[in-house]
């Protein structure tokens, strides 16, 4: 080990202190150095109430939304082709109103939904009608063609779902905290408080 790691390793262990926080912004402060690159998530950013980033608690909830077509996007920020979809999706999102939601699935976030869902190759993009997936494709394909995919779950949604789009309560709930209390039983047998 070089001298100066010596030095940082007790600091590694007490990075959560806040005098390490306070060390680490003014040590950038200081010393100016090249400007950190972080992965874009504009891609994969909400954009409004008909499309919303999920995760994996949410998965099921959102694809069962009744009334609409719901399209489940399983996409990555280093990904090109997501990227390219991306767009397009959320553009036929807007343009059918309230009948049409559209939700991102980051595969490296989620990646056991990702699995279990059998994702082989992104993007990935399911479409379930009242809870039932009728539909799937692998890769970005234009707008004609999506529009192809979605039209048979289009004719199966009423078109009051439009109407109603532009009411806050249309927009889906928000799934339930991921923090829940938890459960009396959840120590060992005789490590329980009574």
């Amino acid at each position: 080990m070089k001298p100066s790691f010596v030095f940082l390793f007790p600091l590694l262990f007490l990075a959560g202190c806040e005098q390490i926080k306070k060390l680490k912004v003014e040590s950038a402060k200081a010393a100016p150095s090249a400007p950190a690159v972080a992965p874009s998530t504009a891609q994969l950013a909400p954009a409004g109430p008909l499309v919303r980033e999920l995760e994996e608690s949410e998965f099921e909830s959102f694809a069962a939304i009744p009334g609409r077509v719901v399209l489940v996007d399983f996409t990555a920020t280093w990904c090109g082709p997501c990227r390219m979809l991306g767009p397009r999706l959320e553009a036929i999102a807007q343009k059918h109103g309230g009948r049409v939601l559209l939700g991102k699935v980051d595969i490296d976030r989620n990646g056991e939904l990702a699995r279990r869902m059998g994702v082989g190759g992104i993007p990935d993009v399911r479409i379930y009608v009242n809870g039932a997936e009728v539909d799937r494709f692998v890769g970005a394909l234009d707008e004609a063609s999506i529009e192809a995919k979605i039209a048979p779950g289009l004719a199966k949604v009423p078109a009051a779902a439009e109407a109603s789009a532009e009411s806050p309560a249309a927009a889906p709930s928000p799934a339930e905290p991921a923090i829940q209390p938890m459960k009396k039983d959840w120590m060992p047998e005789g490590m329980q408080r009574r």
